[in-house]
């Protein structure tokens, strides 16, 4: 028979670099969890303080730099992450150029978001609520 090995901890149970990616991964899930409790608190504190007309404005004026931001991200991350993986001093060319890039991409949605916003739409205060919200929301990633 056998003997059943027994172990102290779960760390034992694990090699050193499996241990990390354990850690890692908990952390980032922990750190994601936080952030969608922190934002659905947020949406809820936001929907109870507006009127239901206010909180349909403010889902518009999201949509429409929710169809942009996109575009604008152009695929960067993944080419940066990339980048990096394959050698750091290439990686960091790469995150210069693709910032830069980025920088042109986040003010063109905003300029074209902002012309479509002024065409399309008839009333002043919503055409506010979505000029500030996209504005916001473009300027928040750069």
């Amino acid at each position: 028979m056998t003997p059943v090995r027994r172990f102290r901890s779960l760390a034992a149970c694990f090699p050193a670099h499996r241990w990390r990616l354990l850690k890692n991964a908990a952390g980032f899930s922990a750190a994601s969890l936080i952030n969608i409790a922190t934002r659905a608190f947020y949406l809820i504190l936001v929907a109870r303080a507006l009127s239901l007309e206010q909180f349909g404005y403010l889902v518009y004026a999201q949509s429409w730099y929710l169809v942009f931001y996109n575009l604008a991200l152009f695929g960067l991350p993944t080419v940066v992450r990339r980048a990096f993986g394959l050698s750091p001093s290439e990686g960091e060319e790469t995150l210069a150029s693709a910032g830069a890039l980025r920088l042109l991409m986040l003010g063109t949605a905003l300029l074209v978001t902002s012309i479509a916003v002024l065409w399309v739409e008839d009333d002043p205060e919503l055409i506010v609520v979505m000029l500030v919200c996209v504005n916001s929301k473009i300027f928040e990633q750069t």
